[in-house]
Order: structure tokens, then C-alpha cells, then sequence
């Protein structure tokens, strides 16, 4: 049978037509960026000051403490989460069992109380550890003349919150612990204080870390133009991202306008009223950025948010009618509006970019679109910076082998229509260094707006 589809150098004994097919040699190349948001944030526990990672919502309890944006972030998409707790000072919580001192690995005021019981088992016991009503940490250590440096040592290797150590005024001697301590509590814990000031402080801890976007707990427009200069100073350096800030309702709706009019701004998105979770309680505010952030950085470059579903949500929270609709559109402000099932979705995705300049257009104020130039731009640097490591030769043919691969990448690439890849006119090659114009691109946006105009017959 002709057209059969069989492994090649394989020897058939009639004659026909075969095929085999092959991978030619491309294949999109995959930037980590998608799904990765940064935040910071005035976390309950964890490292102050330093750079946090979490990879899963499981773990942002253990890790930072409870934390609604933390949590909004990861229902929208977030994959991985680089937070920095911001503040200064603090005090960590402590107590004392026997001979044994605990202490909160981090200043907090989380509510902790451990319990040493005798366990099941016989000859052991149990060291619990509890956040109120809700079990942490349970380890299980042999009882005897040795348990107090066993208990010590076990808590030291695996508590992900607590250190332990013998007292001081502690005689040294091997002690065994209270079979019978219940729910004794940390004490004297306090969160870091938190000043406006101190997230522009913080910002450049996030300067090793590659991420789609941040945001930030707060609504202070002082932090939001400190985020904006820190994206701007990120985006000049070569790291393609944006900011996600907002206010809630109870900032006028007018000075809510002019507000996201100030930012003016592709790498800002400005949030302006919030939704209903499933339980009916209200997110705006920083609870609202945090979901947007996390579902502008996680979708596909593609996926336009324009009426994109709220998960879990139902109902919107906004003050905002037709006109102010109308009105949040044009000054550059991304808000929820209710979908045909009543649950909130974004009403149109779009950032603070109102006005334009000479070399740039109306494409910068769609998200999707951002998405998409950001995503091109990285292809290319990463062609371009392969032919580096590969060492092209300084003549025609190494030059031309970026325009090939180049426009390889463009004619594959989903969402450019079109695009070309030629040497520049007016800055020729010379020494080692060449320039090049990528010209005519045209990235697709999505049918946002639908004319339907109807002709009825009598």
C-alpha cells in the first residue's frame, strides 16, 4: 500500500511510496518566566528581608505564615511565588519545656503551643506542635535518661519553625521532660514593623530572581510609584515584566481615575474595584492585584483577559456604572465586571498605557499583547545569544544565520501574523557588531468587540 508510514533505512521487499517524517530542527523554545510572579509582602513569618520560594499554596502557611494575597495569587495561576518579607525589627516567640528552650525560627506573632505526650508506642513520646487548633509539626523521640538532647536535636533537623536548645541555668545533666505538657504557648512573639518606606528599601533583593510580574499588601501610591521605577529600572536592564498595583472602593472612584491615568504606563496595571469569593466575602484591594497578578503571569502570551472568568467567585464589588465603566476603560484602569452567570470576570485587560508616542502604538495597552511582544523579544535574544555562545563568524554568511534562524522563529511563532528579519541600512556591520531591523511585525490581538447590526423584516 502506498503511503505507508514506516522507520527509514528500512529495506521493503515490493515496490511503493513510504514515508517517514523527522523533527527538522525547530522547536518554540520555553521561558520559565511564565507563572513565576514576585511579591512583597508584610508575611507573618519566614527570613525578613530575604527572598522566600514557594512552589506550591501548601506551603505558603509553613513558609510565610497565612496570607490572603499569597493565597489569591495562586488560585488565579501562580506556579512559583518569589516573596520578600518586608519590615524591620520584630521579636520571636518563646518558651520553656524542662530543660529546653524554644523559639520561633522567625519574629512573629503566630499563635504557637507545643504538647509532649506519651506516645502509643511504648518507650516514646510525642512532641506536637500546634498553631491554635490546626497540627504543624509531630515528631516522635525515644523516652529516657537521653530524651531531652534527642528532643533537642530532632526539632533542630526537622522543625520547619521552631529551634531548640538546653538552657542556660540548665546543669547539663541528661533530664527526662514532662510526660504532661499540653498546649503551652510561645510567648512574647512580635511581627517586624512595617513603613511605606520600607518596600522601596527592599525591592533589589528580587534582583537575581526572573519573574513575570509583582506586586505588592499595600494600596499606598507612594509604594506604587516606587514599584513602577524598580519594573522600569528591570525592563531597561533586559528583564521583560510588569507591575500589578490597585486601590479599593474606599478611594473615590475619581481619584481612582486619575490615579491609573498618573502611571500612564505598559508595565503597570492598575486594578480599580475587586470580586466576591464563593463564601461571598469581599476581595479588593491587595486581595485583587494579588489574583490579577497571579492570572496575567500565568495564562498563555496569547490568552487575552478581556472577560476572563474569576475563579470561584460570585459576584463583582464596585461602585462603578455604565459610564464609569466606560470611563475606567479610557484611563488605562483593569476592573471586574459581572459576567451572564453572575460571577465576576475582568472586564477588559488592559494596562495604564493611555497615551503613545512616536514608537509606540495602540497594541502596548492590551495585556495580551504586552505578553506577546515580551515573549517574541525573549525568542529572539535567546537565537541571538545562542549564535553568540556558537561563535558566528563576522562576515555575510554568520550574519545572515541570525536572520535565518530569526525568521524561523517568527514564521512559527503563534500569534505573529507576520514579520522580517533584515540588516540594518543605516547602521552597517563593523567589527564585531552588527545591526539589525525586525521589521513589518504583526502581532494579533483578539476580537474583543463584536458589531452586530440586525435587519428585521415586517
Amino acid at each position: 500500500m502506498s503511503g505507508r508510514v514506516l522507520s527509514p533505512n528500512v529495506s521493503m521487499p515490493r515496490p511503493g511510496s513510504f514515508v517517514h517524517f523527522y523533527n527538522a530542527g525547530y522547536s518554540a523554545p520555553s521561558f520559565t518566566t511564565r507563572g513565576v510572579t514576585a511579591a512583597i509582602l508584610a508575611a507573618s513569618f519566614g527570613a525578613v528581608g530575604e527572598v522566600t520560594t514557594i512552589r506550591n499554596p501548601e506551603e505558603i502557611v509553613e513558609l510565610i505564615g497565612p496570607n490572603e494575597e499569597a493565597e489569591k495569587s495562586f488560585q488565579a495561576g501562580t506556579q512559583v511565588l518569589h516573596v520578600v518579607r518586608v519590615g524591620s525589627g520584630g521579636k520571636t516567640a518563646k518558651t520553656t519545656i524542662g530543660e529546653i528552650e524554644l523559639e520561633t525560627k522567625h519574629p512573629t506573632e503566630r499563635k504557637f503551643n507545643v504538647s509532649i505526650r506519651e506516645s502509643l508506642v511504648p518507650g516514646t513520646k510525642d512532641f506536637i506542635l500546634f498553631e491554635k487548633q490546626h497540627l504543624l509539626e509531630r515528631f516522635d523521640f525515644e523516652s529516657g535518661s537521653n530524651e531531652t538532647d534527642e528532643l533537642i536535636n530532632l526539632i533542630n533537623e526537622r522543625s520547619k519553625y521552631l529551634t531548640a536548645k538546653k538552657r542556660e541555668s540548665s546543669g547539663g545533666g541528661d533530664e527526662e521532660i514532662e510526660s504532661m505538657t499540653a498546649n503551652q504557648s510561645l510567648t512574647g512573639g512580635e511581627n517586624p514593623e512595617v513603613r511605606a518606606g520600607d518596600y522601596a528599601e527592599i525591592m533589589n533583593k528580587l534582583d537575581k530572581y526572573a519573574f513575570m510580574n509583582l506586586f505588592t499588601d499595600v494600596t499606598d501610591m507612594q509604594v506604587h510609584v516606587s514599584l513602577q521605577t524598580y519594573i522600569s529600572r528591570r525592563f531597561n536592564e533586559g528583564l521583560r515584566c510588569f507591575g500589578v498595583v490597585g486601590e479599593g472602593l474606599g478611594v473615590r472612584f475619581s481619584e481612582r481615575k486619575a490615579n491609573a491615568l498618573s502611571f500612564d504606563d505598559f508595565k503597570i496595571v492598575y486594578v480599580g474595584n475587586g470580586f466576591l469569593d464563593e463564601e461571598g466575602q469581599t476581595v479588593e484591594g491587595s486581595g485583587a492585584v494579588a489574583y490579577v497578578a497571579g492570572v496575567s503571569g500565568s495564562v498563555d502570551y496569547r490568552d487575552s483577559l478581556t472577560h476572563k472568568r474569576v475563579v470561584g467567585s460570585t459576584g463583582i464589588y464596585s461602585d462603578l456604572d455604565i459610564r464609569q465603566y466606560d470611563e475606567a476603560a479610557k484611563s488605562g484602569m483593569l476592573v471586574f465586571s459581572e459576567s451572564n452567570e453572575g460571577s465576576a470576570m475582568i472586564d477588559y485587560g488592559i494596562n495604564t498605557k493611555t497615551t503613545f508616542d512616536e514608537n509606540e502604538d495602540l497594541g502596548w495597552n492590551k495585556i495580551r499583547r504586552l505578553r506577546t511582544r515580551y515573549e517574541l523579544i525573549d525568542r529572539l535574544v535567546g537565537v541571538s545569544d545562542g549564535l553568540i555562545e556558537r561563535g558566528m563568524d563576522t562576515n555575510d554568511d554568520g550574519r545572515a544565520q541570525f536572520i535565518m534562524e530569526g525568521n524561523e522563529v517568527i514564521q512559527n511563532m503563534p500569534g505573529i501574523d507576520s514579520g522580517e528579519i533584515v540588516l540594518s541600512t543605516t547602521n552597517p556591520p563593523h567589527g564585531d557588531s552588527a545591526w539589525y531591523e525586525i521589521i513589518n511585525i504583526t502581532d494579533l490581538d483578539s476580537v474583543e468587540k463584536y458589531h452586530l447590526n440586525f435587519g428585521f423584516r415586517r
